[in-house]
């Protein structure tokens, strides 16, 4: 996102999430602040409450707004690690895809060979 080839998407619901968790791997709240500057990384306002809900089913509730973020983005994919609630076959979406960083990897590699 930095050199402006992809552009990276956040809402402010996980930028929060982030901030509250960061001491978890030694971090800070202001450390995620400079990330998102640093890599250029726009941040969006939560999700609509009524866009939650509808993945509350599919997700659990403590992860239905990373979904209705993605999808009133409109954003291509999402990237997690979160194999349980988002990386699993209960999201019935078209779009945006939800794959693990290790496969954004390989699709990156790909495009720049």
């Amino acid at each position: 996102a930095k050199k402006g080839k992809v552009q990276a998407f956040v809402s402010q619901t996980i930028v929060e999430e982030a901030k509250r968790n960061a001491a978890k791997i030694n971090s800070s709240a202001e450390d995620v602040d400079q990330l998102a500057v640093f890599h250029k990384i726009e941040i969006f306002p939560a999700p609509l409450a009524e866009n939650v809900e509808e993945f509350i089913g599919q997700t659990g509730e403590k992860d239905a707004h990373v979904v209705a973020s993605a999808v009133e983005l409109k954003v291509d994919l999402i990237i997690t690690l979160d194999k349980k609630h988002l990386l699993s076959d209960k999201i019935k979406l078209e779009s945006p895809e939800i794959i693990p960083p290790g496969e954004l990897l390989k699709r990156l590699v790909a495009v720049l060979k």
